[in-house]
């Protein structure tokens, strides 16, 4: 350590000065309850944590190098929810792939007009989870107009909003960071009484807490320096096996190594950590529910709990979403991985509709996401507004004519195009279905809107297969046991998945990218592996769509001069 403060060093300042170790700590001022410290126009350098203040520390035209992978900035604010972190106009180096940033335990970080090196790792301040977490208060990391030398990463984007009081960046300043307990340029007297400081007592964080069990209705008690336990938190442990899993750019992973994420088993110490290990890596997404799940499910464990660790998580999650969604109002697959086909908007496995009912929910604060922050409202309410002009403009039109969607659109021209080797351009059976549903949830739907879903409809309607039926049939013949076929059967419907562009007829692909006229025409492998007929628009056409027309119909204004 070059400097270190303990409890009873209630203010400090420091100007001009070079701090530098060989390991972490450098700069250690350590008075959690009644801290207020103030860094200018300095250089700090060292190994893990070397700028480790706990209370309230402002830091101004402040130089960062970092020799330590793991992190260079922490923070302990566990005593009051005010204490904070804040470093304005200060530059970050070091050695290839440092991390910015960790914390233990409750913690809160302002980054503002910061620069960052170019070999800084694409990694959030995160949480170092041999601490206790921020379970009480939540994660609370905020960034504005900070920038990367080469290129700017997404999680360091602007979210001051969503802190708490949404402070604007210019009222960031050391008065503001000492909320009237200390004006250390004016030499006001204070104006909020400072808590007494732990001077001679213990170091309350002296050791680690012991992990809690991770049990679905278990209650973690952080018990510090044998101390009576400070607060008693409920665990969720699917939710928390859910915040392992989300990565630091905010969203998840539906498999990793080629196994698909699940959370209804218990991990191994090796697993949770080699899960931690894996929080930068570039392969979040919306397919197959990844993402969307877990929103929903961690502000419900919120709802249940009051573990203000999983509303954060959500936000998180949901802040992802907003960053995600492209300038034309679609969602990639992916984000950002833009590899492939994973840039195209996705309609396919209803992955952009997924994420648009969230943030319409989000807009609502309906359907278990009233709890997030009030904040989401607006930025949610213009992504989905945004988010139904990217469907109407994607909708095809077939000779001057509005019928359907393809599982995927270029997000510039809004064209179909291919993904997989059997999905090619086409119009889907499916996806359609779920965005008409969509557009039909819409509240005073426009007239571009009405003749959207008027249109599809009728589409689906036109290009129903009546007369057969889809079945799995035992043949022993086969490796399941079993062929997937196309049987004629008296009053059944059922859709492809896939429709030719021109001439609405039924096709079916294999891995050879060929459009063929009959299921049985493709490969076994994939006749029985993909969806390629179904009875998904049958409830729509049947049941949904009449009842939308006749809400429109009863809340339609009568013409001028008609009978009431």
């Amino acid at each position: 350590m070059a400097l270190r403060t303990m409890p009873g060093t209630t203010r400090l300042v420091v100007k001009h000065c070079t701090f530098r170790a060989l390991g972490g700590d450098t700069v250690s001022p350590w008075d959690v309850d009644a801290g207020l410290y103030y860094f200018k126009d300095c250089t700090l350098e060292g190994g893990v944590d070397f700028y480790c203040p706990r209370g309230w520390a402002y830091a101004e035209n402040c130089r960062f190098i970092c020799h330590n992978p793991n992190a260079a900035i922490w923070h302990d604010g566990s005593s009051d929810e005010d204490s904070k972190t804040v470093l304005k106009n200060c530059s970050f180096e070091g050695d290839a792939g440092f991390k910015l940033g960790r914390f233990h335990r409750e913690a809160q970080f302002y980054l503002v007009n910061c620069t960052f090196a170019q070999n800084m790792a694409d990694a959030d301040i995160y949480w170092a989870q041999s601490g206790p977490g921020a379970k009480q208060w939540g994660r609370r990391v905020y960034y504005h107009n900070n920038h990367r030398k080469g290129g700017d990463y997404v999680w360091f984007s602007n979210n001051l909003s969503s802190a708490k009081n949404a402070p604007k960046a210019r009222n960031i300043n050391a008065d503001w960071t000492f909320g009237g307990r200390w004006y250390p340029k004016s030499g006001r007297p204070a104006t909020v009484p400072l808590k007494p400081s732990n001077l001679g007592g213990p170091d309350k964080y002296s050791t680690a807490p012991k992990p809690a069990a991770k049990s679905a209705d278990a209650t973690a008690t952080a018990s510090v320096g044998g101390a009576t336990p400070v607060a008693a938190v409920k665990v969720d442990s699917v939710a928390e096996r859910m915040m392992l899993y989300q990565r630091t750019v905010g969203g998840w992973p539906k498999m990793v190594n080629n196994i698909k994420v699940k959370y209804d088993h218990p991990m191994t110490v090796a697993e949770e950590a080699a899960t931690r290990d894996d929080a930068g890596r570039n392969d979040a997404t919306i397919d197959n529910e990844a993402t969307t799940r877990e929103i929903r499910y961690l502000a419900g464990a919120y709802k249940a709990t009051g573990n203000a660790a999983y509303k954060a998580a959500a936000e998180k999650g949901i802040r992802y979403l907003l960053r995600m969604q492209q300038r034309t109002g679609g969602f990639p697959q992916y984000y950002p991985d833009s590899s492939s086909y994973r840039h195209y908007i996705t309609y396919n496995d209803n992955a952009m509709v997924r994420a648009l009912q969230v943030l319409r929910d989000v807009s609502r604060r309906t359907n278990g996401l009233d709890v997030v922050d009030a904040s989401l409202v607006e930025p949610a309410t213009q992504a989905v507004a945004r988010g139904i002009a990217c469907i109407l403009k994607t909708q095809y039109v077939q000779k001057g004519k509005l019928t359907a969607w393809c599982a995927q659109h270029d997000e510039k021209t809004f064209q179909p195009v291919k993904a997989r080797a059997f999905e090619l351009p086409s119009l889907s059976g499916m996806e359609t279905v779920y965005i008409v549903q969509f557009l039909m949830d819409t509240e005073n739907p426009t007239p571009a809107i009405k003749k959207s879903v008027d249109a599809a409809v009728a589409w689906l309607d036109a290009v129903k297969i009546t007369g057969y039926t889809i079945k799995d049939q035992p043949d022993p013949k086969q490796p399941k046991g079993f062929d997937r076929v196309i049987l004629p059967e008296a009053g059944a419907t059922i859709w492809a998945r896939f429709y030719d562009l021109q001439t609405n007829q039924p096709i079916y692909v294999g891995r050879d990218s060929k459009p063929r006229p009959k299921l049985s025409d493709i490969e076994y492998e994939r006749r029985t592996g993909y969806a390629y007929a179904g009875v998904w628009p049958a409830k729509l056409l049947s049941r949904d769509y009449p009842r939308w027309q006749q809400k429109l119909n009863s809340n339609a204004t009568p013409a001028p001069g008609s009978k009431p």
